[in-house]
């Protein structure tokens, strides 16, 4: 497993057929997480998208800005995250929030207040 984490393309490619009998017994539990990130290109994504992301957090004209710092306070309350303005938590659902209105996928979906419950439930 180690190998695969290491080289997943290579492997894939020179070794098809054991890379394919080691999936089909299973991959262990506590390399799950890696082995899927892996699958799935997450490193490849964040590099592209790392400098489109950095641009949309510095942005300050933010659409439903108002409406986000009203409703970043009210979410889980009681929440160690979210209990004062001075959490760290309060301020990542913040950005997440501000990112997600900036985004292209905003403009289908637009701002609802039910948006901080979810993107906070994600965040703890």
């Amino acid at each position: 497993w180690s190998e695969l984490i290491d080289d997943l393309d290579s492997c894939k490619q020179n070794h098809y057929d054991e890379v394919f009998e080691l999936f089909k017994r299973g991959i262990p539990d506590c390399l799950r997480g890696i082995i899927w990130q892996k699958l799935a290109g997450v490193e490849r994504v964040k590099m592209e998208s790392a400098e489109k992301f950095h641009n949309l957090k510095v942005q300050e004209d933010v659409p439903h800005d108002l409406e986000i710092k009203k409703d970043v306070p009210r979410i889980l309350r009681n929440h160690v995250l979210f209990k004062r303005k001075s959490e760290k938590g309060q301020e990542r659902l913040y950005q997440v929030l501000k990112i997600f209105s900036l985004s292209s996928f905003s403009k289908n979906v637009g701002y609802v207040q039910e948006l901080p419950l979810f993107a906070g439930l994600f965040l703890t």
